[in-house]
């Protein structure tokens, strides 16, 4: 994640806070970002339920995890391939970076549609297959916002891309 795009998908997320009760982030690597969004929606949320991760390798996820877990039971994360998930409860915001390949990106914000209020979907500025949906979403939704770092001191941008459901 880019500092700066991060920086405004947060500031986005408190201007929003009060529609984002549970967040579920799909690719979470090492936890870094899962465990700040998650602990960001906890703070200016009073009615905040938690989170779920899905990633595929446990053995990255466990060094940082493990201790933010315990801290905060409602926090938690799976072992899966996302085309194999179906979410048992409703999480109002995704945040989508995981596989970044078309098919999978597609699969997973079909998904996301069924039960989400809000979908994020990570390196919209990046990644070819990535930027070829963030475009047709933007064709087919009205409320979109781009948080894409302009700052060369950055280096190449990512870009966050939210849509409102």
């Amino acid at each position: 994640q880019l500092p700066h795009e991060l920086a405004q998908f947060l500031a986005f997320l408190k201007q929003h806070s009060g529609d984002i009760s549970s967040y579920l982030e799909i690719g979470i690597a090492t936890g870094g970002t899962f465990i700040l969004i998650d602990g960001f929606l906890r703070a200016t949320n009073e009615s905040y339920r938690g989170s779920l991760g899905l990633e595929l390798d446990n053995n990255v996820c466990l060094k940082l995890y493990g201790p933010y877990a315990q801290e905060y039971p409602s926090c938690k994360w799976i072992q899966i391939d996302s085309r194999f998930f179906e979410p048992q409860k409703q999480y109002d915001l995704w945040f989508i970076d995981g596989n970044h390949s078309y098919n999978f990106v597609l699969h997973d914000f079909n998904n996301a549609l069924k039960q989400a209020k809000y979908i994020a979907i990570h390196d919209i500025a990046l990644m070819h297959d990535v930027k070829r949906i963030w475009k047709n979403i933007k064709d087919s939704y009205t409320d979109t916002w781009e948080f894409i770092n302009e700052d060369p001191n950055f280096g190449k941008a990512c870009g966050i891309g939210v849509v409102k459901i």
